[in-house]
């Protein structure tokens, strides 16, 4: 965790809200997916699958029912009847055939009621996690185990999702969980909203890198200008000290910040009249800045070849897609379909090196976030 040596003002943990949980929620979930296991049963019994009812995780906002099988013909037989399970169940599932092994399948089905996961939950849970290497939780899985990104494993990161999925609800955890973890010694910010209606609440974030969110691209250009030197001038530092990141120079000479640049509608910079340098600044940064403690956050609601460099894209293999509007768009961001099943309000699929997960992102409200940055400037 971040060195509380500083002036800055961590803020306090009980402005964050609690959201308690119906008794009932739980055992109306569990009775409704009882009974889809029951007409899952029925259904495999009509197309001759065989398949055996292993058992039911059920989650914050999905249950995950789980089958043993006994070939990896199986499982396309199970996909075959996807649509026909739908209908019969009345409710969008998704197959996942990424489990452990090759003897299990998911049946994936949305809960009667879902529950909330705070984002007090999250940070609670940083907290509990306390270490030198600066990171997040993005979501929690079925079990409601946390997923925690670091930057030093994961230097930059894609997200996708169409309006109301559930972007906004993970730029808003990030930036929480930075204030709540981090002091601006320890990390800055940059952001850039076009659209000028994402990041509205952060104008007074003493984090900000340049003390003020960028909203013309214009400006994105110069400040994207700017980073790709800061990111030479600290390899050269580096060469200077005898040390090749970010991390061994904190260590052994004075501290840097590392520096996180959250671009929103990423396609709004792309059509813009300096589309050609800003792509080449941020190829740049994507391929050479890791090291050098910057790393890139791009949002979009969707990204295709016509405006998503390959070059970038390939030298960003973490991603995440929330609910997308066709199997299409689920394959640009997780070379894979699947995202298009999902439920929106926070509902995600996390990709990176070796492993593919669905995950629920913690709910943080606007008014939370004004609190805490008024708590911080008081």
């Amino acid at each position: 965790m971040a060195d509380f040596i500083n002036e800055y003002k961590y803020p306090m943990i009980d402005l964050l809200n609690d959201y308690h949980i119906n008794p009932s929620t739980k055992s109306e979930n569990i009775e409704e997916i009882n009974a889809k296991v029951e007409i899952i049963k029925e259904a495999f019994k009509d197309f001759n699958i065989d398949a055996i009812y292993v058992k039911t995780i059920i989650g914050p906002a999905f249950s995950k029912i789980i089958f043993k099988i006994s070939n990896i013909k199986t499982i396309k037989n199970i996909k075959d009847i996807e649509n026909d399970l739908s209908i019969r169940l009345a409710k969008r599932i998704r197959i996942n055939d990424k489990l452990i092994g090759n003897e299990f399948i998911g049946i994936e089905i949305e809960n009667k009621k879902r529950e909330i996961i705070p984002i007090k939950e999250a940070i609670t849970d940083l907290y509990k996690e306390k270490s030198d290497d600066i990171k997040f939780i993005i979501g929690y899985d079925e079990l409601m185990k946390p997923k925690y990104i670091s930057l030093n494993d994961l230097p930059h990161l894609l997200i996708a999702g169409s309006s109301g999925s559930g972007k906004s609800i993970l730029l808003n955890d990030i930036l929480a969980e930075i204030m709540y973890l981090y002091s601006p010694s320890d990390l800055k910010v940059i952001l850039v909203d076009l659209k000028m209606v994402e990041f509205r609440e952060y104008q007074r974030l003493p984090h900000l890198y340049n003390d003020k969110i960028v909203n013309d691209a214009d400006e994105a250009l110069v400040v994207l200008e700017s980073l790709v030197e800061e990111m030479n001038r600290r390899y050269k530092i580096f060469l200077e000290n005898k040390v090749s990141n970010i991390k061994e120079y904190n260590e052994k000479v004075q501290k840097l910040p590392r520096i996180i640049v959250f671009i929103d509608e990423y396609i709004e910079l792309t059509i813009s009249s300096n589309n050609n340098k800003i792509k080449e600044c941020i190829k740049s940064l994507v391929m050479k800045s890791r090291a050098a403690g910057i790393h890139l956050l791009i949002s979009a609601q969707k990204l295709d070849s016509r405006y998503m460099d390959s070059i970038i894209k390939s030298n960003i293999p973490s991603r995440i897609s929330f609910k997308v509007s066709s199997a299409v768009d689920s394959k640009n961001i997780l070379d894979e379909t699947g995202a298009e099943k999902l439920l929106g309000y926070g509902d995600m699929i996390f990709k990176d090196y070796n492993s593919i997960n669905r995950y629920q992102a913690p709910f943080v409200s606007n008014e939370e976030i004004l609190k805490i940055i008024e708590n911080i400037k008081e």
